[in-house]
């Protein structure tokens, strides 16, 4: 599954997969480092708590490092059928609005 990283937003590129291994092919198209963050929740993207200037990471699934502008990095993990939400979670990211939701079905 493609995402795409910008300052600010998270987007990918469907709404929402099936249950089983996803490979998420993350670019990031902004001029800024970023990284990509899977958490399974029920809060809306907009709603995770926040301790300091990152989001807190309740329901983590997996995570990718810090990456530069126009690299690419590919994350697998096994997904349940649930909620789940995709956010970038470098310091003051997320709270500027990086953050997407999928579904799992």
């Amino acid at each position: 599954m493609n995402v795409r990283l910008i300052e600010f937003k998270v987007i990918p590129a469907v709404a929402s997969v099936r249950a089983g291994r996803v490979t998420f092919v993350v670019r990031n198209a902004g001029k800024i480092a970023h990284d990509f963050v899977v958490l399974r929740t029920r809060l809306a993207p907009t709603r995770l708590p926040v301790v300091g200037s990152r989001a807190k990471e309740v329901g983590l699934v997996s995570r990718t490092p810090t990456f530069g502008a126009g690299q690419t990095k590919r994350l697998t993990a096994v997904l349940k059928s649930s909620a789940y939400v995709l956010i970038c979670n470098v310091p003051g990211h997320y709270q500027a609005g990086m953050a997407a939701r999928l579904r799992v079905r």
